[in-house]
């Protein structure tokens, strides 16, 4: 074996082992994500909220 072999075996073996682990945990975090409603309007949710609280 020419000299650097090992390390260059050690070094793919270490790549190969982050990836696969990265990829696992790419696919773990992928999750249905909520969808926004477009429909409600923040601010005039906020505005009720608020509304509400004066109103006690």
């Amino acid at each position: 074996m020419k000299q650097g072999t090992i390390d260059l075996v050690f070094l793919g073996a270490i790549f190969l082992v982050l990836q696969f682990w990265w990829m696992k945990m790419v696919i773990r975090k992928r999750q249905p994500e909520k969808a926004i409603d477009m429909d409600k309007d923040p601010l005039l949710e906020q505005k009720k909220r608020l509304e509400r609280l004066l109103n006690e």
